[in-house]
């Protein structure tokens, strides 16, 4: 039981994927219905940075974006934004966004609706002259960017003593803010705040000095690890020392405003309040293509051939990641040798499968993944009478952890019957029997599915 205890866990982490902002602001009482009304014109992209924090040296890497950057980035927000929000129009090009470009003082406008300031009667006409009857408008700010160097170490465990792990990196960290002004009341309705936080990381590991046969635990890593120098065993471990006299370790660069930036948007179209019917619209785009199969898989015990069958489902999660699970069961039950008996064997495995899927063609695509899971290899001997109301006295369950790489190539139309063959690579963790051991599961084995594909429930 424990084994699908813990494979019931790692399915519940799986599950969760989440988008969000990292701060929302919203009025009490805004009636959200306005917006499936109205339009919302996006203003070009705001940059309201102060106090921008940078080493020495890496200036340019924080340098203003290009007047052409400022300008295609709302055009950009409002496709990201389209993918995702049927229900809700926003333009990022037009004549309403290129009047409201060409506003003076549009900078200190996008900090007092950030801010929630009342706008002055004067600034109130010229974003109303500009917005050609759209009610709404999103000024879109980047508020905070700074590069910094960060240290920190990982002493070891007296289980794994090996080696200290020293992490030394380069982050970039920037700040968005939307904020959704109404032109009907003139006031801010609706901010939203993300921070993006992009790393480059170098991990250096120090030998403690321990031999490897002298501790338990992970010794895999211990080849690469390094002896400490001077600094290493007399230095006080903080980030201006280590800057000091192990500068050399620090990722030399810092890495680059994208894909993190226009990476955010999709948080941010997902941020704005959702009827529930176009909440289900969402995630019928974006959860679908389910997909229940029956796979026949070959492999071999020792010598003898060893089939069974994969019983599953899965679902396509924004059109590339597939998950989903099933059962391994009734196998060819193969005879094994073995201290002069004959044992009959069975198999069960409760599996996860986590795959990317590449759509080739209409017809043809490839999935490469694995399948994870937990079960049981159950023998008994062959020809033992049983009492009739008794327990098998020679059964036997031998529990395993479960892992198999997987590539398989998919032919069929992308709604409907689909045809699989695959090939896969199986690692087994935990046999202990004898009777399993002295015929172990070979590590090749391919796979042959077939599936029925639909849009959705």
């Amino acid at each position: 039981m424990r084994h699908f205890a813990l494979l019931f866990v790692v399915f519940s982490l799986q599950s969760c994927l989440m988008v969000g902002v990292d701060k929302i602001d919203a009025v009490e009482g805004f009636d959200w219905d306005t917006l499936k009304r109205d339009l919302i014109v996006m203003t070009p992209l705001m940059d309201l940075r102060k106090d921008v924090v940078t080493p020495p040296g890496f200036e340019k890497d924080v340098a203003a974006f290009s007047e052409k950057e400022i300008l295609n980035y709302p055009e950009i927000f409002k496709r990201v934004f389209f993918e995702y929000r049927k229900d809700i129009r926003v333009f990022g090009a037009g004549g309403a966004f290129e009047n409201i470009s060409k506003i003076p003082g549009l900078s200190e406008m996008a900090r007092k609706v950030l801010a929630k300031e009342t706008l002055s009667p004067d600034e109130q006409k010229l974003l109303n002259d500009s917005r050609q009857d759209k009610r709404f408008i999103f000024f879109f700010n980047f508020t905070n960017e700074r590069l910094e160097f960060e240290y920190s170490l990982v002493r070891p465990s007296e289980a794994k003593g090996l080696y200290v792990e020293k992490n030394y990196d380069a982050k970039r960290t920037m700040t968005l803010k939307l904020a959704l002004w109404d032109s009907q009341v003139a006031q801010t309705v609706f901010v939203s705040e993300k921070t993006l936080t992009p790393m480059h990381r170098n991990q250096f590991l120090i030998r403690t000095g321990l031999s490897p046969k002298a501790v338990k635990g992970d010794k895999g890593r211990y080849e690469s690890a390094r002896d400490p120098d001077f600094y290493d065993m007399t230095g006080r471990g903080t980030l201006e020392e280590e800057l000091r006299v192990h500068s050399a370790r620090f990722p030399t660069s810092f890495p680059k405003r994208e894909p993190s930036f226009r990476g955010s948007f999709k948080d941010f179209a997902l941020t704005l309040p959702i009827k529930k019917s176009e909440q289900n619209l969402i995630e019928y785009d974006n959860f679908t293509n389910h997909r229940p199969e029956l796979t026949w898989r070959s492999s071999s015990l020792g010598k003898e051939s060893f089939t069974n069958y994969f019983l599953g489902t899965s679902s396509r999660i924004y059109n590339f990641y597939r998950i989903g699970g099933g059962l391994v069961l009734f196998s060819n039950k193969p005879e094994l040798k073995y201290a002069g008996e004959t044992f009959i064997v069975d198999d069960f495995c409760l599996c996860l499968t986590m795959d990317l899927e590449w759509d080739l063609s209409g017809m043809f695509r490839v999935m490469t993944g694995s399948m994870l899971g937990a079960g049981s290899l159950m023998h008994r001997k062959k020809g033992l009478v049983v009492p009739e109301g008794q327990d098998d006295p020679s059964k036997k369950e031998d529990g395993y952890y479960y892992a198999a790489p997987r590539i398989k190539f998919i032919l069929g139309p992308k709604q409907g019957l689909q045809l699989g063959l695959g090939v896969f690579q199986q690692f087994y963790s935990g046999l202990v029997e004898p009777v399993i051991l002295e015929h172990k599961p070979s590590r090749w084995g391919a796979d042959l599915t077939l599936s029925l594909q639909f849009r959705g429930f």
